[in-house]
């Protein structure tokens, strides 16, 4: 026989003892039904502690999803295709929520996350797939740094892609942000509102140098291919635009205070309120005179854990990223009431949760000290918040 041929009869005849394929059966069947069962009993035991509504677990819940996803999608009514289609996108997008319940409620993920991502931090400063771990116990969001080396979001090839992202019960999102923008300028001018639009700078923007090795850590900004093409765009739209990243870099050099938090998204407090200055001196000569609220800003601290760490679903007591301490001023009426948005104010700030941190009660860095609460003490006026 030619080697070919020795080889072909070599490798489809495969000895094997008995004791030994009994032994990777039994490894495989415990391996296949092993977690499935064991997330049963987890189940009933949290049902027993109250921790549970009902005795079932979770995974028989697809059935009534379903049953409700595809009920939902029929009852909206029109011709035959119309409502199988319309209970065909129910049901994806109720298997969708399941699946990531069910990953978020694992007895295995929650057994062995913990200490698997710790020996991955420690060992060889790997994060997960929505963290990348800097110098000096730095932490990044995924989004921003992909956001920030990928490929422009203006370039042509990236808006052909976008425009094919949406999912099977959702429809994609516009490509191109400029045209929105556009269309929200024209339709609040024709209303008597002007819009002034703050691109929020992030965090990896200006702490460029904690992503890097030691010996090449000098900041340096970074910004996606497509910013300058689209601030272009808005302006000569003649949109208002006010960046703030330029203050945020001379304020991280002048005070050597980093504007950001080291395990958290979001700006830091003083930074915030520097920013909030800006704002406020660009837009306060066009806006009346109105009385003054005789808003009092007071002095706190909070201490908390920033949300980059809690996506590595570290064990509680965790050592390698301690809660952030951070000073924050809010913001009070003049009869000592806390503030609060104002529905016939003539600013109205629309914001994510740039505008939340330090406001929102669930974010658990404070209240009523956020971007608008220091936006409105420095216009010297009411203000309202949709964020």
């Amino acid at each position: 026989m030619t080697r070919e041929e020795q080889a072909k009869v070599e490798i489809g005849h495969t000895a094997i003892k008995r004791w030994v394929a009994a032994c990777l059966v039994v490894a495989f069947v415990l391996t296949i039904y092993g977690v499935p069962l064991a997330q049963h009993v987890w189940e009933a035991r949290l049902y027993r502690a109250d921790e549970r509504v009902t005795p079932w677990p979770q995974c028989y819940e697809i059935f009534q999803l379903l049953g409700d996803g595809a009920g939902a999608g029929w009852s909206r009514g029109g011709g035959l295709v119309h409502r199988v289609l319309n209970a065909d996108r129910e049901m994806l997008r109720e298997m969708d929520r399941y699946e990531e319940t069910l990953d978020e409620s694992s007895w295995l993920l929650e057994l062995l996350m913990p200490p698997v991502q710790s020996a991955m931090l420690r060992w060889s400063g790997v994060g997960n797939e929505m963290v990348y771990a800097g110098r000096d116990g730095w932490l990044f969001y995924r989004a921003d740094v992909d956001y920030l080396m990928g490929p422009g979001f203006l370039d042509a090839r990236q808006l052909a892609r976008r425009a094919m992202a949406g999912d099977e019960w959702e429809p994609a999102p516009h490509s191109d942000p400029v045209p929105a923008i556009v269309e929200f300028r024209d339709q609040l001018a024709s209303r008597g509102i002007k819009l002034v639009v703050m691109p929020t700078p992030l965090k990896p923007m200006i702490h460029s140098e904690f992503l890097v090795g030691a010996d090449h850590a000098e900041q340096v900004m970074l910004q996606n291919s497509s910013y300058a093409e689209f601030i272009a765009r808005l302006q000569l739209a003649d949109i208002d635009v006010f960046d703030p990243t330029d203050q945020l870099v001379e304020l991280y050099r002048e005070t050597g205070d980093s504007p950001y938090l080291k395990t958290d998204t979001h700006w830091t407090a003083p930074a915030m309120r520097v920013i909030a200055e800006g704002v406020a001196a660009h837009i306060k000569v066009e806006l009346p005179r109105v009385p003054h609220p005789r808003h009092r800003r007071l002095a706190g601290t909070v201490l908390n854990q920033g949300d980059i760490a809690a996506m590595l679903r570290l064990s509680e007591g965790q050592d390698l990223f301690p809660d952030e301490r951070v000073s924050v001023n809010p913001i009070v009426r003049g009869d000592g009431d806390p503030w609060r948005p104002e529905r016939d104010a003539d600013v109205l700030v629309l914001g994510d949760s740039f505008s939340n941190i330090y406001s929102l009660e669930s974010m658990e860095w404070g209240r009523f000290a956020g971007f608008v609460e220091q936006l409105s003490f420095e216009l010297k006026r009411p203000c309202d918040r949709i964020v």
